[in-house]
C-alpha cells in the first residue's frame, strides 16, 4: 500500500487508511506506520464512507481481515456500493481469524466441528453487494500487489482488493511452508532496507549485516523482492 501510494504521488500522511480491530491494527505501527484508527469489527468500511461524506478528496483505504469482513463488513460494503461512494475496500484474506486463536472463518472452508464446509470467497460477496471493480492478488507478489492496489486507488467509484494468502502459522502446521531464505554476505551492503521495509521476525543484524533465521523464515520471498542488492535468495 505504502509503494503504491508512493507511486502514485501520494505523500505518507495525506491518505487515510482504516482499520478494524484485529490483525490488521498491526498496520499501525512502524515500519509500516499506515493504519490511521481502528474501532470496530466493519467500522473501517463505515468510517471510511464517513471520510468521503465528509469531504475528503483523495483517496481512503479501508483495510480488514477475512473473518471481520464477514463478522461485519458486508452491510458497510453494501452501502459503499449503494451510494456509489469511491473508498477502496482491502480484505487482508488469511482463511482464518488469526488475531483470536485460528478459529475457522467462512474462508477456511471448515467449521468449528467439521472439517469441510463451503469455501465462501470474499470476492464473490463484494460483487454481490454490487462493488463491480474486484480484483484478487497474492500479497507476497510485490509487484502484483502494487498494480493492483494502484488501480483500486485510482478508480473512480467503490473498489475491493482481496489480498489472499494463508496464514504463515497455519502454512506451517500444514507443511506448505516456502523453503527458508539465505543471504549472501559478500553481496550485502548493510543498508537493512528489508528490515526496514518489513520488519520480520526472522531477520537478524550480525556485524551490520542482515542475516536470516532459518528456523523462524517463512519462506515468503518478500525479503528479496525488497532487498536493492540482490543479496537474499534460495537455494
Amino acid at each position: 500500500m505504502t509503494r503504491a501510494l508512493r507511486e502514485l504521488g501520494y505523500k505518507k500522511d495525506e491518505v487515510i487508511v482504516t482499520g478494524d480491530i484485529g490483525c490488521t491494527i498491526l498496520g499501525m505501527y512502524p515500519p509500516w506506520s499506515s493504519c490511521w484508527n481502528e474501532v470496530s469489527m466493519g467500522a473501517s468500511i463505515g468510517n471510511a464512507i464517513g471520510f468521503k461524506y465528509a469531504g475528503i478528496k483523495l483517496p481512503v483505504v479501508a483495510t480488514l481481515g477475512d473473518s471481520t469482513f464477514f463478522h461485519a463488513g458486508i452491510q458497510p460494503a453494501i452501502n459503499a456500493a449503494w451510494n456509489g461512494t469511491p473508498v477502496v475496500i482491502a480484505v487482508l484474506d488469511n482463511e482464518i481469524t488469526g488475531m483470536t486463536g485460528h478459529q475457522p472463518s467462512p474462508a477456511s472452508g471448515r467449521t468449528a466441528v467439521n472439517p469441510e464446509a463451503p469455501k465462501i470467497g470474499i470476492e464473490g460477496m463484494l460483487r454481490a453487494a454490487g462493488i463491480t471493480h474486484v480484483a484478487v492478488v497474492d500479497p507476497y507478489d510485490l509487484k502484483a500487489s502494487t498494480a493492483t492496489l494502484k488501480e483500486a486507488l485510482t478508480y473512480e467509484g467503490p473498489s475491493g482488493v482481496v489480498l489472499r494468502r494463508v496464514c504463515s502459522l497455519v502454512a506451517r502446521r500444514m507443511g506448505t511452508l516456502g523453503k527458508p531464505l539465505k543471504v549472501d554476505s559478500d553481496k550485502c551492503t548493510g543498508c537493512l532496507a528489508c528490515i526496514r521495509t518489513l520488519s520480520c521476525p526472522a531477520m537478524l543484524v550480525a556485524s551490520g549485516k542482515m542475516v536470516i533465521d532459518e528456523t523462524t523464515c517463512a519462506g515468503c520471498g518478500m525479503c528479496a523482492q525488497v532487498c536493492p542488492a540482490g543479496a537474499i535468495g534460495g537455494d
